[in-house]
């Protein structure tokens, strides 16, 4: 392990000549959350915004330590595109033109809004689930003063030359990436554009084969050695290439690339669980620790004139220091014993002229009543309980059979919507379970105390207590009186009542309990799951998406199923993307378009309890 400012590195993943990148923790006081942290040797400034799209990263934290940039990311399963395509070439596992094809959309789409990104394969990360995610690390920043022969390939002409970062340069950046996903090599860094044309054309592609013409074109427009020659920005590129993507001659899907990348790295997949296990359960505090004080300056030696140095002493040897004045033990024990005795006979004195408190009497019979009612209720809560919990170890299994089979490669919409649906219940199921555990430990209100006057205290366990015996009652009526037998003068069948003392109060008074102010469970603003909330969030202002003209002119109808991040304000935070259907309508932009018209809706927020809460809640948007 190592710490990096304000991350703890514990394994390193991949390394260049001018940055490493790293699997570990960010810290924060005494919370820690997983990350991937990019360590680069250079105070390069970062931005104060960055973008928020589903193929860029999310930035968890950057700052500057011991003059080099730290920047880390949420952590996501998967390996960077540089550990991928380095995986390919050793297994000799060539990368499919269609990966190549989505991949390069994925990271196009990624850059559109983001000036500073350099589409690097070390600055790509691919998921286990088929995602691409791209870093927004401001390298371009550092250029004019830092150039390596590792990025020499993705620098144009331009910046070799000493100018500034430009759109035309990141342009060229993504030519020397694409070059490089069709044919597994990295572009030759040549100031001769014919050595350059001549490695586009005769480069054979990684899947064998040339490299189809279409695809060939794109890249010398990427690629011209003339700025005002190539895509004069990233988005030019990203349109003309998925143009050709979804003009039917290429298929590339995310289910494909998920299935790739689970047959390249199956081991590391298959582990990954128990590898994040262990890490958890490191220690950190050791190397979080502030480093030990210096030691103190040793005094300076005596003067030459008192003689030689002697050797310390050891702390055997030094005398102790004499007391000032000996204290006897046995008067501290004297003082004691009497401040003892003092106490007790204060409290005997205290307690003698106070008379025994009469014991209690037992429940009234509407007590027994509410008693045998509650453990009534709290037995049906225990079956409910019993009910809820089979129902949810039945979900679980149930999803984990789902999640076996989508692991195991066979993963399709269908499935993907099943497991979606598993989850919704478990949580549900959960959530009821938790909510009934509240009713039941509500109903075990502890009791109260016993209100002035002798009177019986009130009720509130499940088990009933047996009236006490008048014997045991110094001078208080029973319960009930019970019949006299009659003497000899009195006439048959008639019995002679005990009569009941003015003073007893055949209905004791109940306590009155006053219902105290509920305390809101949350606070404004936050995180609730939608399944606790009292109210969800009701779309007020709907922006209609716009149709993909691709779409439109292959007549295709689809609708896509959106996460949506409601605040507390009732603006959509984070948009994500959960299925789309039906599988035909999957590249055909139906996902940015729906993504980008519910970020400008407005709703009513949550509430719970009376109180605005931010949830996660789903939107269905249909195109037809």
């Amino acid at each position: 392990m190592e710490k990096l400012g304000n991350f703890v590195a514990v394994k390193t993943l991949d390394s260049t000549a001018w940055a490493k990148l790293h699997r570990g923790f960010w810290v924060e006081g005494k919370s820690k959350e997983r990350a991937i942290v990019y360590q680069v040797p250079q105070a390069i400034q970062a931005p104060d915004k960055f973008p928020h799209h589903l193929a860029v990263l999310d930035v968890l934290h950057h700052e500057i330590a011991k003059g080099e940039l730290l920047f880390g990311h949420k952590y996501i399963a998967g390996f960077p595109l540089s550990m991928v395509l380095a995986r390919c070439d050793r297994d000799g596992f060539p990368l499919p033109l269609d990966h190549a094809l989505l991949i390069m959309e994925r990271v196009l789409s990624g850059w559109e809004d983001y000036k500073l990104g350099l589409p690097h394969p070390f600055l790509i990360w691919m998921t286990f689930d088929g995602e691409v995610k791209c870093s927004v690390l401001p390298l371009p920043r550092a250029f004019p003063r830092w150039k390596h022969d590792e990025l020499l390939p993705w620098l144009s002409p331009q910046l070799i030359a000493g100018q500034e970062w430009e759109r035309p340069d990141q342009v060229w950046a993504a030519g020397a990436l694409f070059f490089q996903l069709l044919t597994g090599r990295v572009l030759p860094a040549s100031e001769s554009d014919d050595e350059r044309v001549a490695a586009i054309l005769q480069t054979p592609a990684m899947a064998e084969g040339p490299i189809p013409k279409d695809l060939q074109m794109i890249l010398l427009k990427a690629l011209a050695s003339k700025s005002e020659e190539r895509y004069q920005h990233i988005r030019d590129m990203r349109e003309e290439l998925g143009q050709l993507i979804y003009s039917g001659a290429y298929t590339p899907t995310t289910f494909n690339l998920a299935f790739f990348m689970h047959t390249l790295f199956r081991e590391e997949a298959d582990g990954e669980e128990k590898v994040l296990e262990k890490e958890d359960a490191l220690d950190l505090a050791p190397i979080l620790a502030p480093p030990p004080p210096p030691k103190p300056a040793e005094p300076p030696s005596q003067a030459a004139s008192q003689g030689p140095a002697r050797p310390a002493p050891s702390f055997a040897q030094i005398p102790e220091a004499e007391p000032e004045a000996k204290k006897s033990p046995g008067l501290f024990i004297g003082l004691a014993a009497a401040a003892v005795v003092l106490v007790a006979a204060g409290v005997f004195f205290l307690r003698g002229g106070e008379k025994p408190a009469p014991t209690p009497q037992g429940p009234t019979p509407a007590e027994l009543q509410r008693q045998a009612d509650m453990a009534a209720q709290l037995e049906e809560y225990k079956a409910k309980m019993e009910e809820l919990e089979a129902t949810a170890a039945q979900n679980k299994e149930e999803l984990e059979k789902l999640q076996k089979v989508q692991k195991e490669g066979k993963k399709s919409p269908e499935i993907e919507k099943e497991i979606e649906r598993k989850r919704q219940e478990v949580l549900e199921a959960e959530q009821r379970r938790e909510q009934m555990k509240k009713e039941m430990d509500q109903k075990k209100e502890p009791a109260p105390a016993a209100p002035a006057g002798g009177g019986p205290p009130p009720v509130t366990g499940t088990a009933a207590t047996p009236p006490a015996p008048a014997s045991t009652v110094p001078g208080a009526a029973p319960p009930s009186t019970p019949p006299v037998l009659p003497g000899p003068g009195a006439p048959a069948g008639t019995t002679t009542p005990t009569p009941i003392p003015a003073s007893a109060d055949p209905t004791p008074a109940k306590p009155v309990s006053v219902p105290a102010k509920p305390v809101p469970s949350v606070k404004e603003g936050e995180l609730v799951s939608i399944s606790e909330v009292d109210s969800p969030p009701v779309p007020m202002k709907k922006v209609n998406p716009d149709f993909p003209p691709i779409a439109r002119m292959k007549k295709i109808t689809g609708k896509v199923t959106l996460k949506v991040l409601v605040s507390e304000k009732g603006k959509p935070e984070q948009v994500e993307v959960v299925t789309i259907s039906p599988s035909s309508a999957t590249n055909v932009g139906f996902d940015k378009a729906a993504v980008e018209a519910v970020k400008k809706w407005e709703f009513q927020p949550a509430t719970k309890d009376g109180i605005r809460v931010k949830c996660w809640f789903l939107v269905p948007v249909v195109f037809d």
